[in-house]
């Protein structure tokens, strides 16, 4: 039990961390972007949206790395204030709470 509540508590700490590592958009090109996420499967990326909220998503080479086994396009601002369209899982399915 003891140990349970260990692994919990490094979870719990350990989450966001993994959750803010990734590639901000506007540091790399859109074909970069695509050619990295080409190369590791899944990449998570930073990006404004419109209003200015920073946000991060997992972008994916394709629907095989989603649960839903479907994708959606997100067009974000990479370098340059370029716009490039990246896939994501399509979660308008998704179940979770």
């Amino acid at each position: 039990m003891k140990n349970s509540i260990g692994m919990l508590v490094f979870a719990i700490c350990i989450a966001p961390a993994v959750a803010e590592a990734g590639t901000p958009s506007v540091a790399a090109s859109c074909e970069t972007l695509q050619t990295t996420i080409r190369q590791r499967g899944a990449v998570v990326i930073h990006y404004s949206s419109p209003r200015g909220v920073p946000l991060f998503d997992r972008f994916v080479d394709g629907p095989d790395r989603c649960q839903s086994k479907l994708t959606e396009r997100l067009t974000l601002t990479s370098a340059g204030g370029r716009q490039c369209q990246l896939q994501v899982c399509d979660t308008s399915n998704d179940l979770r709470p």
